[in-house]
């Protein structure tokens, strides 16, 4: 039996050039990792890139899916962005974290950092 679940790594505001969300174990028999990016406040002229990484020991970290570029502006209330499910990334290792980095603007954003996945058991 297979249950979605969802883990928020991160909410709340982000700023300076670059920066990653705290490592977090993912349990044993997950598949179909979905990670998502939630971007409700993203300043004009301001441009959001985003990583999803693995890593077996919390000090190697490889990227596994990257997110495209998105632009903040004028009238920009609230977005939501998919990353692409992980394929071909095998073995995807039990520890993650989101890394970002921010240029232009003001080089600060509002976002959730979240995965979605399922548990098999």
């Amino acid at each position: 039996m297979a249950s979605v679940n969802k883990v928020v790594a991160f909410s709340g505001g982000i700023s300076g050039a670059s920066g990653q969300t705290e490592a977090f174990s993912l349990e044993m028999y997950v598949t179909d990792l979905i990670p998502t990016v939630e971007v409700s406040a993203l300043g004009a002229g301001t441009s959001l890139s985003v990583n999803f990484q693995h890593s077996p020991n919390k000090t190697n970290w490889k990227t596994a899916a990257t997110l495209e570029t998105v632009s903040g502006g004028a009238g920009l209330a609230a977005i939501g962005i998919m990353l692409k499910e992980i394929a071909n990334t095998a073995p995807v290792y039990g520890n993650v974290r989101f890394s970002w980095t921010l240029t232009g603007g003001t080089t600060t954003a509002t976002v959730v950092f979240s995965v979605f996945h399922d548990k098999r058991r």
